[in-house]
């Protein structure tokens, strides 16, 4: 028989892996999955591991389509601290939309100016002089 505190030793040492927090990232999306990559990708994976787990558990707290929102708007931005990450969620940043994700239109894509140069400026008549106003 084993004691109950080694039980809840073994139970623990799974949260203690890597992915066991990359499955429960991806349980929330794939955009979340990759944000705990990316977080893990920064340095020695100890290092980052209590990072993963506040990220992961901050996301599980919240709706999934904010989570991934969030995810995403953090990934975009290389905001990859909790309180980072957080303040995205709280200032409900996530629910802003992206630059990115905004449709071109065809005058965002078109000419710098609403008219053709060639609609505003006179032509010189033949002929004709300039004229200082200049007093002396």
């Amino acid at each position: 028989m084993v004691p109950h505190r080694a039980v809840r030793h073994f139970e623990l040492a799974g949260d203690r892996a890597r992915e066991h927090w990359i499955s429960r990232a991806r349980r929330i999306g794939d955009e979340v999955e990759r944000l705990a990559e990316d977080i893990f990708a920064l340095n020695d994976m100890l290092s980052q591991l209590r990072k993963v787990q506040a990220v992961v558990r901050l996301l599980e707290g919240y709706p999934k389509d904010r989570a991934v929102r969030a995810a995403r708007r953090a990934r975009l931005f290389a905001c990859l601290e909790y309180r980072g990450i957080k303040n995205i969620l709280v200032q409900g940043l996530d629910l802003a939309r992206l630059l990115g994700a905004q449709p071109e239109l065809q005058w965002m894509t078109g000419a710098r100016f609403a008219r053709r140069p060639a609609d505003v400026l006179v032509p010189p008549q033949q002929g004709a002089r300039l004229v200082s106003t200049r007093v002396d």
